[in-house]
């Protein structure tokens, strides 16, 4: 991660999961890292109502997956970068998963499997006491030799661009802007049969417990970021968030393919689709707002930290022209009709894409001993 909770790869909003981690580190500036966990099934609810039956709560070890992840960094203090590849793979005794020297997506391919894998790195320069510029990018699949990484669905990465500045003339004060876009179908993987084991469908997205272990977002999306830290007092830290997210609608009469972790991009047609970020269906459009305060007591005979924060979001869509979409999606209709990047798009407000508002607020302790 490249500033707190940015990371494309391995999120600190992820749900956690057991793991064994092995870390080598042959030089100050030099460090290898790899790790192995079991991650988790998304709730049985879920699982019983999109796949009764034979892949219902009888069979949930159908979604436990294991996830790999192997790292190379070099670090310098003016200098970051790192390069390393992922994995979301069924469990199976499968050696070069497990072995932490290999690259997964090279392992994958010499084998012909069909596993979901990634690749990913950041790059960073920063100055001490001025600030830091970095760029972050995972890359889940892109076929760029046979289509336009702009507007082809086969293109399923994400990416980052942001910056922190320490802002003189203020005791511990923080900016940090950052923009991320993920685009459709990222993390996620067509469902696989016919695999040893195995006797149903196994999902392999990019998932633990239901949520990502990425980047928050959904994939088609992107968000603009920008936070404000502040240390009024040694034991006092404030922080004030602005958050806009655009993502596809993944439900209702313009739901635009690949919005959903749990989409599927089917080889049968893939290289006949398109996508237009904003342009080629319904999106929700947010705004949100978050207050925070910290404080820390570490002087008591039971020292104790109390949280709170308060947030707004305002949230609406916009859709495409109705006679458009449909065209767009018409069975067996050539990626040169319907939407493109000059479809317009305008507000709406119904029951099926309705203007929403909310409030959010939090409150918490923590108690402990040295």
């Amino acid at each position: 991660s490249m500033d707190e909770g940015s990371s494309l790869v391995l999120n600190k909003n992820a749900r956690p999961f057991f793991a064994g981690e092995v870390l080598f580190q042959p030089f100050k500036f030099l460090k290898y890292s790899s790790l192995t966990g079991a991650l988790e099934y998304p709730n049985q609810e879920y699982i019983v109502k999109k796949y009764p039956g034979e892949a219902g709560m009888n069979d949930a070890y159908f979604w436990q997956n294991l996830f790999s992840i192997n790292m190379i960094e070099i670090d310098f203090p003016y200098f970051h970068f790192d390069f390393g590849s992922s994995t979301v793979w069924p469990k199976r005794f499968d050696l070069g998963y497990i072995f932490p020297l290999f690259n997964y997506v090279l392992y994958q391919n010499n084998l012909g499997d069909y596993d979901n894998t990634a690749l990913f790195g950041d790059i960073k320069v920063r100055k001490p006491g001025i600030g830091s510029l970095w760029a972050s990018i995972f890359i889940d699949e892109i076929n760029g030799l046979n289509n336009d990484v702009r507007t082809s669905p086969r293109a399923m990465f994400a990416g980052q661009l942001g910056g922190k500045i320490v802002i003189p003339g203020l005791k511990l004060a923080t900016l940090s802007v950052r923009y991320t876009k993920v685009e459709p179908y990222c993390y996620t993987h067509q469902m696989i049969n016919y695999t040893p084991w195995y006797n149903y469908y196994i999902s392999e997205n990019y998932t633990n417990n239901g949520s990502s272990i990425g980047y928050y977002l959904d994939p088609n999306s992107d968000e603009t970021f920008v936070r404000f830290d502040m240390k009024v007092l040694p034991s006092l830290s404030t922080a004030l968030q602005y958050q806009f997210i655009r993502h596809g609608a993944d439900y209702g009469s313009q739901q635009v393919p690949g919005s959903s972790l749990y989409s599927e991009l089917s080889p049968a047609n893939r290289n006949s689709l398109t996508k237009y970020f904003l342009r080629d269906g319904a999106y929700n459009w947010m705004h949100i707002i978050k207050l925070e305060a910290s404080y820390t007591n570490k002087n008591k005979v039971i020292p104790f930290a109390l949280t709170g924060s308060v947030g707004f979001m305002y949230s609406y869509y916009t859709a495409i022209d109705e006679d458009i979409y449909n065209k767009r999606y018409e069975y067996g209709n050539n990626k040169n009709s319907g939407a493109d990047r000059n479809t317009l798009f305008h507000f709406i407000d119904t029951d099926e894409y309705p203007v929403q508002c909310g409030f959010v607020l939090t409150l918490g302790i923590k108690l402990w001993n040295f």
